[in-house]
């Protein structure tokens, strides 16, 4: 196994990636101990039902990302599609906000969007 040092363009945080014959091993990232962010333009949207298994993963993610052109949309219910009223439209403006933001240079001027 061969290991690489490599660092993150924005923080210049180093983290060790592992290489084997088969390719590079996963590591995974949690927000409480790596300083490393996703510097581009996101879109999460998850429920707000605390029955879902899958909610602290979805907002672990949530803080794994850059908060300039950070898009959230909290919906009524779980692991699912948001319906409803207006859902529709609320995740159509999730996205349309993460292209603007992209379009504008990912994140210049523009905080985190957050729709509940």
């Amino acid at each position: 196994m061969e290991s690489i040092s490599t660092s993150d363009s924005d923080n210049h945080t180093p983290f060790q990636q592992t290489y084997t014959a088969l390719g590079p091993l996963y590591q995974m990232f949690h927000p409480s101990t790596d300083a490393v962010r996703i510097g581009i333009p996101t879109a999460h949207i998850y429920g707000r039902d605390a029955r879902d298994a899958w909610r602290p993963h979805a907002m672990d993610l949530v803080e794994m990302c850059g908060t300039h052109g950070r898009m959230v949309l909290e919906h009524d219910g779980g692991h699912e599609v948001p319906r409803g009223p207006g859902a529709s439209e609320d995740v159509c403006d999730v996205f349309e906000a993460v292209v603007a933001v992209a379009k504008a240079g990912h994140g210049v001027g523009i905080g985190e969007l957050v729709v509940r």
